[in-house]
């Protein structure tokens, strides 16, 4: 019997055969598996970005509001901290003239406005911006070093009613700029140095030449001022960004630098935004009641009606708070005492940080 034998593929068919196996597409389970897996993957790479994106977020966030907050109580206790320089005998200066501040005349150091509904509001008469220096003297007059500022604007209004200071000096009090002369940098003013030899003389070539200046600190509440603080018919937020700021409001513009705005003599009323995200302002004012040469804490009220003009500490309670919600987190602290007003909080404010600051500030320049 004839027996055959089939003999092997050739070369090539061989190959294709292996090809053809290798390039296999993957089965349907195998695919579901893998899409399974990439899908696991890709979740928990998103969860991980959107945590530390938020983290991140949380602490910019936590960042700016111990900045804004620290930022708006160091500016307001400066303000305070130079209340009434350049002001002699603690105020009215000369023949009971009164400054023209911020939006009224005021005839006192400080004017308060007490809330416990809503921020304080408290004006403070200070020279607190140095303008120039005392080149030299003349029998009625000094000249300064700078008659004008970056912009090409006069210093000293003599129809805004300015007044101005010399540090370092005596008597520590403002004098009325009556007269100006451009061309020479010559001030005629209301009590000039008549005797130059005098070593009494308040006035000296060197010193800084200061403009007195009213301020009115208060917040910027989005539409819940209760107070028009600037008078122009509205209560409305003057940046339009819904968040509580810091403003202090001046008779002139020495809170925004010269080259940002025309300057000291071009407005009656000005106001710079401070800093943002503060939700409540509150302020304490402390007096030598019993006179043993200390200020008590049982000296302290919120409402100083009737001893404004014996005002030597002034303690600033201020409420910072985050910009933005933080959807992970619930305030503890229900509500927060600034003072005599109690803020609460409702279910959305609750998703806020907030930092409270509280700084005792005293008043050196009073001449006493």
């Amino acid at each position: 019997m004839k027996t055959t034998t089939r003999s092997p593929l050739p070369d090539h068919r061989e190959w294709a055969v292996r090809i053809a196996l290798s390039n296999r597409a993957f089965s349907l389970p195998e695919l579901l598996i893998a899409l399974v897996v990439s899908g696991l993957l890709v979740t928990g790479i998103a969860a991980g970005y959107i945590v530390q994106k938020r983290s991140a977020e949380g602490e910019a966030g936590m960042k700016d509001m111990l900045m804004n907050g620290r930022l708006a109580i160091d500016r307001t206790a400066e303000v305070i901290r130079n209340a009434g320089l350049g002001c002699k005998d603690n105020f009215p200066p000369k023949d009971s003239q009164t400054l023209q501040g911020a939006f009224n005349n005021y005839a006192q150091i400080f004017t308060v406005q007490d809330r416990s509904d809503g921020p304080d509001v408290l004006t403070v008469v200070t020279g607190l911006r140095r303008l120039t220096v005392v080149e030299s003297l003349g029998a009625d007059y000094v000249v300064v070093k700078e008659i004008k500022n970056a912009n090409n604007v006069p210093f000293f209004d003599t129809a805004k009613n300015r007044y101005i200071f010399f540090s370092p000096q005596g008597e520590n009090r403002f004098l009325e700029v009556l007269g100006v002369d451009e061309n020479t940098r010559e001030l005629r003013l209301s009590d000039p140095c008549t005797n130059l030899d005098n070593d009494f003389c308040s006035i000296r070539v060197g010193d800084s030449v200061f403009r007195v200046n009213a301020f009115t600190i208060t917040l910027d509440q989005n539409e819940a001022e209760i107070i028009d603080v600037d008078q122009d018919g509205t209560v409305a937020d003057r940046d339009g960004d819904v968040s509580p700021d810091l403003y202090i409001y001046s008779n002139s513009l020495d809170l925004v630098p010269d080259g940002d705005l025309a300057g000291a003599g071009e407005a009656n009323v000005s106001s710079a935004e401070v800093a943002e995200g503060i939700e409540a302002l509150q302020f304490r004012y402390g007096w030598d009641a019993n006179q043993n040469g200390e200020i008590e804490e049982g000296e302290f009220v919120d409402d100083p009606t009737g001893h404004e003009g014996d005002i030597r500490a002034v303690r600033i309670f201020l409420l910072a708070r985050t910009l933005s919600a933080d959807p992970t987190y619930t305030d503890p602290n229900p509500t927060y005492t600034l003072a005599n007003q109690t803020v609460t909080l409702g279910a959305d404010d609750l998703k806020y940080h907030r930092q409270l600051f509280i700084e005792t500030v005293m008043v050196r320049n009073l001449n006493l």
